[in-house]
């Protein structure tokens, strides 16, 4: 028991030197596109954002439902034991249960990213900054970043938001999939999850699938 006494000590010595030092935080901010047709389309993105959340907290939901039939179960084998042995049972079934992997960090970021990369094509600009949110008492100023994402062209009000354009029906694409870049047709307009319904050109109808706008280019770019 000592020595997971000195284990502890040390495990909670250095959260505490952690909790001392300096935090930081990266935040963004968002210059809005210039025409109309960009700001429908960043309005578009913002659809896609939420969407896309909602499917982590969903997805998320769905994980700790899981988590606690599993510890149920885990419990009640427990007590089995316990019972077999003639033990007490000191164990509760929270005791079991663990939502370490049941985690939307990751998700929701990857919904932020896009959602970032998928404003700046629609001709709006995201401008990075790291800041320092506590322990900042002895922190030089942070320098802010670089705009971290630039609209790769002005959107123009004869053709629309980039993204629209993308994926319009009988539009000819090209589709990143599976490493490498194929010929394809846009069957709709976008889906209400933001995807794009796409066939491949040269392959059977059983190969459509519906892909995300950023794993779309126009043929020859």
């Amino acid at each position: 028991m000592r020595q997971y006494g000195w284990i502890t000590m040390v495990i909670l010595v250095g959260l505490l030197v952690q909790a001392c030092g300096p935090q930081f935080e990266t935040r963004y901010s968002y210059a809005p596109p210039p025409t109309d047709a960009g700001k429908l389309c960043a309005t578009q993105c913002q659809t896609v954002k939420t969407y896309c959340r909602r499917t982590c907290a969903a997805e998320e939901g769905s994980c700790k439902a899981q988590q606690q039939s599993r510890a149920q179960y885990d419990y009640d084998q427990y007590v089995r034991k316990q019972q077999a042995a003639k033990r007490e049972i000191e164990r509760s079934p929270n005791s079991f249960l663990s939502y370490g992997a049941c985690s939307t960090g990751g998700c929701n970021e990857n919904c932020d990213g896009d959602f970032r990369i998928c404003y700046s094509t629609c001709g709006g600009q995201v401008q990075e900054s790291v800041v320092c949110t506590s322990g900042c008492e002895d922190v030089q100023p942070v320098q802010p970043v670089q705009p971290a994402y630039r609209p790769a062209q002005p959107v123009r009000e004869d053709r629309g938001p980039q993204t629209s354009s993308l994926c319009r029906k009988g539009a000819k694409v090209e589709v990143f999939s599976e490493g490498d870049w194929y010929e394809a047709k846009v069957k709709s307009l976008p889906l209400r999850n933001g995807r794009c319904p796409v066939h491949y050109i040269g392959y059977d109808d059983s190969e459509d699938e519906d892909v995300p706008l950023t794993d779309m280019r126009r043929i020859g770019e």
